[in-house]
């Protein structure tokens, strides 16, 4: 072999990352596409529903760190291919629950399996991309978060109208839904079929299919993948000398810390003293609490508050995902390009992640000023796209600021935004009621948005005292 001509392995890797996080991102929003049916034909009040929607975050919040301390320690390999397996099976097994305290208890685990993906995924990309290819390696990885988001939403709203218009369950007069249309060739089938095709497209239909992918990867992942790059036989010595050094080989994750002890060793310390860190998972709060409306009640908006069928709201609702994955696509490789040119994490980190932030908030709360459909959508769209920019931003600096303890640190940021993310669905059913109680002029959706866009000015907040240079432990205070 040639080996002055470098392998793509690690492009192979960061295609494995991206298929994960495509997979965690399609599981994700299926108890919100279907969240009218579960708790009508459950019986949950709306308040139920919205700690059902909500259940996974906190797990997936609080385990973060846990889960990112097992991955420095474990490695990545054995870590990652648990979590997706777990998931995967919780995902499979939910609609089957038998009471509302059991789907919460399954969503528990489903987060608790999910609360490892990103501190895993950090680790890879800190071994396996240099400081100014992390952006990207970064935003390739959120943008297949929203590849499997948006998925989720356009079949998860075609497989709910399916399951509607082809049972078309006596509820559905008082609820006030109407049935769905349905494709002739789909109706054809379902008649043709002696009930098979009506039998596939009942709702929990949708949660075991949409788990077997991960099930698949996590065998294939745990099989092929290495946790240290100098392991893996189809990487040549080209490729190995473009990998990044700061850490020494037989150190890599899993095998344990080969130098003598330093103050990066006091991780904990540093994350609880040091003002970078405060604020990068600030930011990260104020962005998840934002962000996930799309993942649970944004459906439900456009049908109470825009008055679109479920169908078409399964459809706006991929387009959102679409505007992310478009975001965080062009927003990790925009601000290597400006770190490439100016040399300053200021401009090409801070000043970059400020004016995408800012732009969100602007966007989303203009949406109240339009009345006509197509515009909210254009404007909601907008304001997704702009706060995608962000994210691989946030993603990239943390990995950047963790020094050798990248799981750890990265789960200590996530954890942060998952709580403001378990947070938003909770939050939604009592602010509807707000303008009514107060005798306000706009809606309780009209407020929801205008919370939704002040959430990410905050975030533009933080980004103006966040110092992207260093490390942690370079601003901790000493004990």
């Amino acid at each position: 072999m040639n080996d002055s001509r470098p392998t793509n392995v690690r492009y192979m890797v960061l295609a494995a990352l991206s298929a994960a996080a495509a997979i965690a991102y399609v599981q994700r929003p299926l108890m919100g596409a279907a969240a009218t049916v579960v708790r009508v034909e459950h019986r949950f009040t709306l308040t139920q529903m919205g700690v059902l929607l909500s259940s996974w975050l906190w797990s997936y919040a609080a385990l973060q760190i846990p889960a990112g301390r097992l991955a420095d320690l474990w490695g990545a390999r054995r870590s990652l291919a648990l979590y997706c397996a777990v998931w995967s099976l919780a995902t499979m097994v939910i609609p089957f629950a038998s009471s509302f305290a059991l789907m919460c208890l399954l969503g528990f685990v489903f987060g608790a399996a999910q609360a490892g993906i990103f501190p895993c995924a950090a680790i890879v990309v800190r071994q396996w991309f240099p400081p100014q290819s992390r952006g990207f390696a970064t935003g390739c990885v959120a943008a297949f978060q929203q590849v499997g988001g948006g998925l989720a939403a356009i079949l998860g709203g075609f497989w709910v109208a399916a399951y509607l218009g082809l049972w078309q369950p006596e509820w559905m007069a008082a609820e006030k839904v109407p049935v769905p249309v349905l494709p002739a060739w789909l109706v054809t089938l379902s008649e043709d079929s002696s009930g098979i095709v009506r039998r596939l497209f009942h709702w929990s239909g949708m949660f075991v299919w949409f788990s077997l992918p991960g099930l698949i990867w996590s065998v294939w992942f745990l099989l092929w993948y290495r946790d240290n790059p100098d392991d893996h036989p189809a990487m040549n010595d080209g490729e190995r000398a473009l990998l990044p050094r700061d850490l020494s080989p037989k150190s890599a994750v899993g095998e344990g810390p080969v130098a003598a002890p330093t103050r990066e060793d006091n991780v904990w310390w540093a994350m609880l003293t040091s003002r970078t860190m405060w604020l990068i998972s600030a930011q990260q709060f104020f962005r998840g609490f934002s962000y996930i409306f799309y993942v649970t009640w944004f459906p439900t908006y456009l049908k109470n508050a825009r008055g679109l069928p479920v169908e078409k709201s399964g459809m706006i609702t991929g387009l959102m995902f679409l505007a992310a994955l478009l975001g965080a696509l062009l927003g990790g490789g925009i601000s290597d390009g400006i770190l490439a040119r100016t040399g300053s994490r200021r401009i090409a980190k801070q000043g970059m992640a400020f004016v995408s932030l800012v732009g969100a908030a602007l966007f989303l709360a203009s949406s109240y000023l339009v009345s006509s459909v197509a515009a909210a959508v254009t404007v909601l769209f907008i304001g997704s796209f702009m706060a995608a920019l962000a994210g691989p931003i946030g993603y990239s600096v943390t990995i950047d600021i963790s020094g050798r303890q990248t799981a750890t640190v990265f789960g200590g940021m996530n954890m942060a935004g998952n709580i403001g993310a378990a947070l938003f669905p909770i939050v939604v059913p009592y602010l509807l009621n707000v303008p009514e109680r107060l005798g306000l002029s706009f809606s309780g959706w009209d407020l929801v948005l205008f919370v939704f866009a002040g959430t990410y000015f905050a975030a533009a907040a933080c980004w103006i005292l966040l110092n992207p240079n260093g490390t942690i432990f370079d601003d901790a205070r000493d004990l």
